[in-house]
């Protein structure tokens, strides 16, 4: 048995967790959106505060 005997096996295996983490990003990937446009909001209230102060 050489070192391509479990190459299938493999491809198998590392296709399951991608399937998985491509499903979890479609689901939650809007959410993160959000998160990061609230992010720049809070930053530019911040900066705009310490100029104005």
């Amino acid at each position: 048995m050489g070192l391509g005997a479990e190459h299938p096996q493999r491809r198998a295996a590392v296709k399951e967790p991608m399937k998985a983490i491509k499903e979890f990003w479609q689901a939650y990937s809007p959410y993160f959106v959000d998160v990061w446009q609230y992010l720049v909001i809070i930053v530019i209230f911040v900066i705009a505060a310490l100029v104005i102060l």
